[in-house]
Order: C-alpha cells, then sequence, then structure tokens
C-alpha cells in the first residue's frame, strides 16, 4: 500500500513538474520575438513608417520578410527546449512530438483550417440573427492601401501559425501530451492549464469579467486541438485548428463583421467545442464499428 501511493505521489508530482515546465516554456517561447527587435536595425524594417528603406515595393517586401522571420522565434526556441526536455527530462522514455508530416496528418490539417473557416462565417451569421454585430477595423489600415494585399497573407500565417499555434501545440498537446503518458488525464491537464494560461492574453478584452469569459473560447478550441491530436495521432491538426482560427480571424473577421467580444468568444467556443466532441464520438463509433467486424470474421 505504501509503495503505491510513493509510485502515485512521484507520478502526480512528475506531471505537475511538467506542467510547469510547459507553462514556462510557453511564456519564453512568447516573449522571443521581443530579443529579436532589440538588434540594432531590425525594429525599424518591421514596420513601413520607420522602414529606412521607405513605403515602396522594396520596404513592403522587406518588412514582409523581416516580420516572417521574427514571428518564426517562438517556433524555433519551442523546438529548441523541447529538444533539451527529451534529452534530459525524457531521457529513455518514449516522447512523440507528433511531428512527423504524412498524408493523413496533412489532410486532417486541412480540414481543420476549413473547419475554422466555416465556424467563423458560421459565428459572423449568429452574431447578425442576435443584432451583436458590428464593424471591424481592417488591421492592416496602418499599411498603404497598395501594400495591403502583399502584407496580409503572409502576415496572417506568420502569425497564426509560427507565433502561435506550432510553438504552442507542440508543447502542450505534443510534448507534454506525450512526456505525461497520453492519458485522459493529461489531456485534461493539457487543455485547462493553456486555457487559464489565456488569462493574461490581449485579446480585446475590457476588465476582469470579460478575461474569464474570453476563457469560453480557448477551452473549446483547446478542446477541439486535443480531440483531433488524440484521435489522429498528429500534432499538425491540432496546429490547424489554432493557426486556423487565428488566421481566418486576421484575413476574415474585418469583412464579415465578428469583432473581439464577448458573444463572440462564447459562439467560437461553443461551436469549437462542438467539433471537438463530435471527432471524439466519431472516432468511437469507428473504433467500435471495426471492433464488430473483427470479431464477426
Amino acid at each position: 500500500m505504501s509503495s503505491t501511493l510513493n509510485d502515485l505521489s512521484l507520478r502526480l508530482a512528475g506531471i505537475a513538474g511538467r506542467l510547469l515546465i510547459a507553462a514556462v516554456l510557453t511564456l519564453i517561447a512568447a516573449g522571443s520575438p521581443a530579443l529579436v527587435t532589440f538588434i540594432p536595425g531590425i525594429g525599424s524594417l518591421t514596420r513601413l513608417s520607420t522602414s529606412p528603406l521607405g513605403s515602396g515595393p522594396l520596404g513592403v517586401a522587406v518588412m514582409s520578410a523581416v516580420t516572417c522571420v521574427v514571428c518564426a522565434v517562438p517556433t524555433v526556441t519551442a523546438l529548441i527546449g523541447l529538444h533539451l526536455l527529451m534529452r534530459t527530462v525524457d531521457r529513455g522514455r518514449r516522447v512523440d512530438l507528433g511531428l512527423r508530416p504524412d498524408r493523413r496528418a496533412l489532410a486532417w490539417t486541412a480540414a481543420m483550417v476549413a473547419v475554422a473557416i466555416v465556424i467563423l462565417c458560421l459565428t459572423a451569421g449568429v452574431l447578425t440573427l442576435l443584432g451583436l454585430s458590428a464593424p471591424v477595423a481592417d488591421p492592416m489600415t496602418a499599411l498603404p492601401e497598395s501594400a495591403r494585399n502583399w502584407v496580409r497573407l503572409p502576415a496572417a500565417i506568420s502569425m497564426a501559425f509560427l507565433f502561435a499555434a506550432i510553438p504552442e501545440e507542440t508543447i502542450w498537446r505534443g510534448w507534454f501530451y506525450s512526456s505525461a503518458g497520453s492519458t485522459r488525464v493529461a489531456a485534461v491537464l493539457s487543455v485547462l492549464t493553456f486555457t487559464v494560461m489565456h488569462l493574461m492574453s490581449s485579446g480585446g478584452q475590457h476588465g476582469l469579467a470579460q478575461r474569464f469569459v474570453y476563457l469560453i473560447g480557448t477551452i473549446g478550441f483547446a478542446t477541439a486541438a486535443m480531440a483531433v491530436r488524440e484521435v489522429s495521432g498528429s500534432v499538425w491538426p491540432a496546429i490547424g485548428v489554432h493557426g486556423g482560427m487565428l488566421m481566418a480571424e486576421d484575413l476574415l473577421a474585418h469583412l464579415l463583421g465578428v469583432p473581439r467580444q464577448p458573444s463572440t468568444w462564447v459562439t467560437v467556443g461553443f461551436l469549437w467545442a462542438l467539433v471537438g466532441v463530435s471527432v471524439l464520438v466519431w472516432n468511437r463509433w469507428r473504433q467500435r464499428g471495426n471492433g464488430s467486424e473483427a470479431s464477426q470474421a
């Protein structure tokens, strides 16, 4: 009995330690681009107003390229950190980040990006029906109109995937989930801890109450990300959920009239949670079907 309790205590301590490590690495990765912009000349190149190259085609091209590089720093930071963790904390354990690309994983990823676009459109419809739709400023208004279309897509992709989705999903749905045993407890802790960390994020919240309402959207898409990670066996579909949601917002929210407000976060969270539950139910149904076929054979 004593041995069992000791084993349980050690296991819980290991999971708690991994939660703390994942949280710290997430914060380090998110803050890493700031260090790059301190390099003389780099910061000025990310803004046309301060670029020594001006606002012409060359200035726009360089700004887009430098912005993509800066946004990639969190991904590089996270991957380096995870490599070190797998060689130290996880030494001797089989930990899979789930980053191995294959046709099935990429198909899941593309499907989740498409679902993200559909969810944003459905959210726009719900808000319109409820009379809660509102004009949203184009995030590219600071740029000359001639430069917006050249910058919009690479900026949206780099911010959504390189800056946020790839590092965060690889840490939480990749490393933590696998390192903590790939269990249901690990999945739930991955979603809940990731969600609570977003109390510190800036997504248009005003006041403490809205910070908690904002978490509804976060826990919704995190649930879907965890579900597709578990069912597909790859972290790329989870990246598709996270990155697809952010990219769709950057590219389409101002066209569809989807503002950053509590009703949006609740609607998005509900729809993503519905996607996650549907994926899990479909997988359970598929497994039962395969099991019954095997028994009949």
